[in-house]
């Protein structure tokens, strides 16, 4: 489910996360997203999004009734998760919730999945994002801030640089963002064969 509005100039609707879907005319579309480099920023668009995710079309879930887990950005600034936790607990009224950095959570994911072998002791994480990347290294389940490091590039740059080379070489696609994305997530891929 996309975490964002996107406002389309021909068919004058606003489709929130999943209703994208239903969307007959992905030209010229304008994307509010809540997310800013990995950091949530647009409150607003996010609190619309939850409601439609947690609401009766979607996942028909009663917040008050369940816990919530959240994946954030390393090293997220404090003020940032206090308004989080206002937004979680006043606005949705959730029972509980975690917060944890996503690439500890990979980490661990990968550590059960290589539960045969012998634990490692360290690990070095990539977590590679719309508009940021961050190298995350581990130590005993724990991940080291001194050696996290934050590179501002990410798929919607890589959007944009696909959209300007064909743009240069074929035809306009400069206001074919969701077009490019779509050939980006469908074409390009990385190998998980590390052999």
């Amino acid at each position: 489910m996309p975490n964002g509005l996107a406002k389309s100039k021909t068919e004058h609707k606003v489709f929130v996360g999943d209703q994208l879907e239903n969307c007959t005319d992905f030209s010229a579309l304008q994307y509010r997203l809540s997310l800013e480099r990995g950091c949530l920023v647009n409150w607003d668009t996010q609190a619309e999004v939850w409601s439609r995710a947690f609401g009766p079309e979607v996942l028909g879930v009663s917040p008050a009734d369940c816990s919530l887990l959240l994946t954030e950005t390393p090293m997220c600034p404090p003020a940032i998760q206090d308004t989080l936790d206002e937004m979680v607990f006043e606005h949705f009224g959730f029972q509980s919730y975690c917060t944890r950095p996503a690439p500890l959570l990979a980490a661990l994911a990968v550590q059960e999945q290589q539960a045969e072998t012998p634990p490692r002791c360290a690990s070095l994480v990539i977590d590679a994002g719309f508009s940021s990347t961050h190298t995350v290294p581990i130590f005993g389940g724990a991940p080291l801030n001194f050696g996290t490091t934050r590179l501002n590039v990410g798929g919607k740059m890589l959007t944009n640089q696909l959209k300007q080379l064909v743009s240069f070489r074929a035809f306009n696609v400069m206001d074919e963002t969701h077009m490019i994305n779509d050939v980006k997530e469908r074409l390009c891929y990385l190998s998980l064969d590390f052999d």
